[in-house]
Formats: C-alpha cells, structure tokens, sequence
C-alpha cells in the first residue's frame, strides 16, 4: 500500500514534472506520431514497472543482481532483435572509435553498473520509492543541458524543478514509505 505522503510527494513531483515540460506540453498534439509516442512511453513505463516487480521479487528470493540483469539484458537484446527482423530494420554497426566508445560506455556504465545500482535499491528500500527516484532523471538532464547545450531556464521551469525535488524529499525521507 502507498502512504498518504509518498502519494502526496508522488502528486507534488508529477506537478514539477509538468512545469517543467509545460513548453512541450503545450505544443503536443494527438496526430499519428504524438499518439504513437504516448503509446511508447505508456508501454515503457509499464515495462518498467514490471521489471522493478520481478527485481523486488528476485531480491527478496537472494537471487545474485548481475547474473538476473545479465539474464534481463539478454531477453531485451533478443527482443529487439526479432523486431528490427520483424520491422525489416537492418542490423548495421558504426565502426567509428567515437562510436565504439560510447557504445562501450553506455553498456558498462549506463547498463551494467547503472542497473546494478538500480536494483540494488530496489532491493533496499522497495520498488515504489526506487521509481520515483526516476523523476529526478529529466531534471538532471536539464542541468547538464544547461552547461553543455545552452539551455535556458524559465520561471516555471525552475518552480517545476523545486516542486520535483521537494516531491523527492517527501517520498524519500525516513517514515514515509
């Protein structure tokens, strides 16, 4: 069951969030591919809650977290593999050392270190808490945006980002889960 504060710190977060994407949310409309990537997000938010389902599950049962995210990290390959198959999408590989080094450290850091982590939170304080930690995620990328992409920050972007944080803080504090 949710807590009353970790729903209000959920509903507080979700609030930040539309603050600070108002911009795009203002311009978004429902013709083919606005409904398409709804749909894909929709579809990738349920993925991963699944997924953080079966990670709770699976620490809870002792399972070793890097064996049963390499054992996940296969079952997404293969099934992406079969929709570009599916798609007609064809398998191509840049050779490019800028490439092949970012691919390398997306795999090491972003995948296997990343999910390590990630699960390993899963299994300390639950999957409800860990997935709100993921609105965070936007926001971060936003300050880096700033630093190396010239991002400009509105009024309501900022209050978006505070409400974001504070609806973190109310989530992730001790007693509220």
């Amino acid at each position: 069951p949710i807590s009353g504060l970790v729903a209000l710190g959920a509903g507080i977060g979700l609030v930040g969030m539309v603050g600070v994407f108002m911009p795009q949310l203002e311009s978004f409309t429902f013709d083919d591919a606005g409904f398409r990537a709804l749909l894909l997000c929709f579809a990738g938010t349920c993925c991963a809650s699944f997924g953080n389902i079966f990670a709770a599950r699976n620490s809870r049962d002792g399972l070793p977290v890097l064996v049963c995210n390499a054992w996940g990290m296969l079952y997404g390959a293969l099934a992406l593999y079969a929709s570009a198959l599916v798609l007609g999408v064809p398998i191509t590989v840049d050779w490019q050392i800028s490439y092949l080094s970012s691919l390398l450290y997306l795999a090491v850091f972003g995948s296997v270190v990343a999910f390590w982590a990630y699960v390993t939170l899963i299994g300390n304080i639950g999957p409800g808490r860990a997935a709100y930690s993921s609105l965070l995620f936007p926001a971060v990328a936003l300050l880096i945006s700033t630093v190396f992409e010239d991002y400009h920050w509105t009024l309501l972007g900022l209050a978006g980002f505070g409400l974001v944080l504070a609806g973190n803080w109310l989530v992730m504090r001790r007693g509220s889960a």
